[in-house]
């Protein structure tokens, strides 16, 4: 797998898919700022802006080309073959989807037009998958095409961590390849692949932001450092906790570039700086500033005054009183169920193909 030939095929291939589906966020963005609702041209737009990338700065530029378009077809091909049918998907992410999609800015108007029972929620949660769907399903006219995202960033994950066991490692071909599968194959990603649930595109943009700096840490690459923007942009505007993984990551990467270097470089902690007021502020200035500046805290309503507790009402009370040590180690050796009941040990190395039904 050490081959300089595969690893200058797979790089521009992740940077751009990254570079596609952020660039339909920041022109989205853009437009939210400028008082223009969701356009469904962004979808072209950045798709045209993306096969220039490929044909100025990548090669082979036909083989790349082709490739990309394969995975986009492929990706929305697959999206609208399965119903989203989860809960979630439907009572919270597909309203969202369909209020962006229908003229609502949330830049400008904190409340959804319509009066809805988990208005809190899309009102004040990040919104960039929401955003990134709702732009597809103006352009496709189809509520599933909004999960294109999912399979991009699988397909992203599965690329760029190719490349980083490959040279990361000296194991042998098939170890690495074995390797690089099971990084992909995380449970959460999978089963919420035909979902609008938003924890697996999570850990796809989590994992690229973090082989991206790994890499830019041991070979001192700078290309290393374009999809690792592109994939913090994303990360900061899935979820709250993505906002504390991409700042605790940046800080880390910050610190042992320093020791590495035997100094402190003023000049990246400016970048990243930048970097973190680019993607917070003005990407994700709906929620995280207006939910500081309406609400006192960027993570309202999970945190802050008048919060709303979301934890208790959906486990049992007697789990609840636990340390955290203790859930953890209950949450994640326990048997699957589908009630409020305390969890029960089982082996880990157990299986049940009933228990699938529960996902």
């Amino acid at each position: 797998m050490k081959s300089e030939a595969l690893f200058k095929l797979l790089f521009p291939a992740v940077l751009s898919i990254m570079f596609f589906l952020t660039t339909i966020l920041l022109l989205a963005t853009f437009g939210f700022w400028v008082g223009i609702p969701v356009n469904p041209l962004y979808v072209p737009l950045s798709l045209l802006l993306t096969l220039i990338l490929i044909w100025r700065w990548a090669s082979p530029k036909r083989l790349l080309t082709i490739s990309f378009l394969f995975m986009l077809l492929l990706s929305y091909l697959l999206s609208t073959l399965f119903i989203d049918q989860s809960w979630d998907g439907q009572v919270i992410h597909q309203p969202a989807i369909f209020f962006l999609a229908d003229g609502w800015n949330p830049f400008h108007a904190s409340q959804v037009p319509t009066p809805f029972e988990n208005n809190l929620w899309i009102e004040h949660y990040p919104k960039a998958s929401w955003i990134i769907g709702a732009t597809i399903l103006s352009l496709t006219d189809s509520i599933e095409a909004a999960k294109i995202m999912n399979y991009l960033l699988l397909f992203a994950l599965i690329l760029l961590s190719i490349e980083f066991v490959g040279r990361m490692t000296l194991m042998g071909v098939r170890w690495q390849l074995l390797l690089a599968l099971l990084i992909c194959l995380n449970p959460v990603l999978l089963v919420q692949l035909n979902t609008l649930y938003v924890d697996g595109n999570l850990y796809a943009a989590l994992m690229v932001l973090t082989f991206s700096l790994v890499l830019y840490l041991k070979f001192r690459l700078k290309k290393y450092l374009l999809p690792a923007a592109l994939s913090f942009i994303i990360l900061v505007n899935l979820k709250f906790t993505g906002l504390v993984y991409g700042i605790s990551l940046l800080f880390i990467v910050l610190i042992v570039k320093a020791r590495l270097d035997r100094r402190i470089d003023v000049k990246s902690i400016f970048l990243v700086f930048a970097g973190c007021v680019l993607a917070v502020v003005l990407v994700g200035y709906a929620p995280y500033a207006s939910n500081l500046l309406d609400h006192g805290h960027p993570f309202y309503p999970l945190m802050g005054k008048n919060k709303v507790d979301i934890i208790s009402n959906q486990v049992d009370k007697d789990f609840s009183r636990l340390d955290r040590f203790s859930k953890f180690f209950y949450a994640n050796f326990s048997n699957i169920e589908y009630q409020k009941l305390f969890p029960r040990l089982k082996n880990p190395l157990s299986f049940e193909l009933k228990k699938l039904y529960y996902y």
